[in-house]
């Protein structure tokens, strides 16, 4: 049985789908997993492949969104990424770029969607 932060992550992530879907992304994947870690959403943003990580927040308890994308997890989204490419070589020529999407359902805007953001492992 999912924990209630499970549950919610769930909800985030199907909202974020929702979202780029409305932006007319085109959804590749779910919840990738390899042995360096997972990746929220993959999608296609035109041409451009899309790794998403989806964060949802209603408080900054624990610290900011954009704080939890901590320099070991870039390291493993990095890792992941290049996992995913290397696994699906259909798309090693393409162009890509990792977005995040923050998602706060006591704002007066609850999605928040920052593009090409820079990975530093």
């Amino acid at each position: 049985m999912p924990s209630p932060s499970q549950v919610a992550g769930l909800s985030g992530e199907a909202q974020a789908k929702a979202y780029l879907r409305s932006l007319n992304y085109q959804m590749i994947e779910h919840h990738y997993t390899c042995r360096y870690g997972e990746i929220d959403l993959i999608a296609l943003d035109c041409e451009t492949l899309v790794f998403v990580e989806v964060k949802l927040r209603t408080n900054d308890k624990f610290g900011t969104v954009e704080e939890s994308v901590s320099p070991a997890k870039q390291k493993k989204l990095i890792q992941t990424i290049e996992h995913f490419r290397n696994e699906h070589p259909e798309y090693l020529s393409r162009d890509y770029r990792f977005d995040l999407i923050t998602i706060n359902p006591k704002q007066p805007q609850p999605i928040n969607h920052l593009t090409n953001l820079s990975l530093e492992g």
